[in-house]
């Protein structure tokens, strides 16, 4: 069941339209050809789905139709539900594709890739191929003090913010009215989904990257702060995933998306080709 209205977001105004699935309602829009190929684009956890914004009109403006979706309790999505893990978003992802009409391309950002590829693993006739941004192949290593630090950063708003700025190389040209549109959306949501998926354990849903079979393209920022070691943690998706294409994106940090389109695009778009055999 959907239903639509109109919101404005940093760059225009949009359609939002709502899915009910058990326990809430997501929040998507749609860009692209109603008869094209489907994406669906997810960002991380804290941010909302116009972090597409650069990115899902390229991929529009070449036939497909993007879905870009709003995680659980973030955006205009509903709050207040039972689970926040990696396997929980990878249900939304299923119930999505089979309300609008599969297989699709899922674009995955930072926390979202673990579900992403459980999904993928799950229902392998849904989802045609994978492209995984920024992804946390293992749960990362926290002592009791950086767990604190890390606490208080996805419970309060301002630190968030704070942070999420940290996470660019360079800020794109409308970062402090998107930023402001972050800003909002927490005024609605609070921080719960935030601190909740900071906090799911990836492990389980994780162990999907060996059953993945479908074409996947990996990409990390070369200078990503959430990561120690960039090019090794490349190279550790590469180990779990033999058969995907994984390149570093030079002089970016955790959002190539973002930051780098005129590079994402063209490499999100030779893996469309590959998946729907275009």
């Amino acid at each position: 069941m959907t239903n639509t209205r109109v919101m404005a977001n940093a760059q225009a105004t949009t359609n939002t339209q709502f899915l009910n699935v058990p326990g809430g309602q997501l929040a998507y829009d749609v860009v692209g050809p109603a008869d094209g190929p489907l994406v669906i684009a997810l960002p991380g956890m804290g941010d909302l789905r116009q972090s597409y914004r650069f990115l899902a009109p390229r991929l529009a403006d070449a036939g497909y139709r993007v879905v870009s979706v709003d995680l659980r309790g973030q955006g205009e999505s509903s709050t207040a539900w039972d689970s926040y893990q990696p396997e929980a978003t990878g249900a939304d992802i299923l119930a999505l594709i089979e309300h609008l009409g599969g297989p699709a391309v899922l674009v995955a950002t930072s926390f979202s890739p673990s579900a992403a590829a459980w999904a993928a693993a799950q229902a392998p006739a849904r989802v045609a191929g994978l492209v995984l941004l920024s992804m946390f192949t293992d749960n990362p290593p926290m002592n009791p003090m950086m767990r604190l630090v890390s606490g208080q950063v996805m419970s309060r708003r301002a630190l968030w913010l704070m942070y999420y700025k940290s996470l660019f190389a360079t800020v794109p040209d409308d970062f402090a009215s998107y930023r402001e549109l972050v800003k909002r959306s927490f005024g609605r949501t609070g921080m719960a989904a935030v601190r909740a998926m900071g906090e799911a354990d990836k492990t389980e849903a994780n162990k999907a990257l060996a059953r993945v079979q479908v074409p996947t393209l990996v990409m990390y920022g070369s200078k990503d702060p959430d990561f120690p070691d960039p090019a090794a943690q490349a190279k550790r998706a590469q180990e779990l995933l033999p058969h995907a294409t994984v390149r570093l994106v030079d002089g970016v940090k955790h959002y190539p998306a973002t930051e780098a389109p005129d590079v994402v695009a063209p490499a999100t778009l030779q893996l469309l080709k590959e998946a729907f055999g275009a």
